[in-house]
């Protein structure tokens, strides 16, 4: 838990290719801008991103099944974000405060997308679920 939550001055980030699981708090308002995440990983957890202003792009592989709760949470910085087929569940404010995001792309088969996932998500004009495009009027 929070490998390197708080590490202000960590402004890149090479993840190892064996990496199973990306825990609580683990890069909780570190500044990096963007992310490959390893296709090793099956979970992200609870507040993994919460409060990294500065992330702009991150690559979700299709090995992840689970997206927790805060996960990127105030990722205000955050402008499109994939989730990839193989996820199931979208945690209880998974994007909320995601201020400039403009589009998600939703490619899985959602079992469950718990509450105020969306929220205060207030330039979000495309979402794109299982290939049916929903524009904001």
């Amino acid at each position: 838990n929070e490998a390197f939550s708080l590490c202000s001055s960590l402004t890149s980030i090479s993840l190892p290719p064996n990496l199973e699981h990306l825990d609580v708090n683990a890069f909780n308002g570190c500044i990096f801008s963007e992310l490959v995440i390893p296709d090793t990983v099956t979970r992200i957890g609870k507040r993994c991103f919460y409060k990294s202003h500065s992330l702009t792009s991150i690559i979700i592989p299709t090995t992840v099944k689970d997206i927790e709760d805060h996960v990127f949470n105030d990722c205000n910085q955050l402008e499109r974000i994939i989730i990839p087929s193989s996820v199931t569940s979208l945690g209880k404010r998974c994007f909320y405060e995601c201020y400039g995001l403009i589009t998600v792309d939703i490619q899985a088969q959602l079992t469950s997308i718990k509450s105020k996932c969306f929220t205060l998500t207030n330039h979000l004009v495309m979402l794109y679920l299982n290939t049916k495009t929903l524009r904001k009027s």
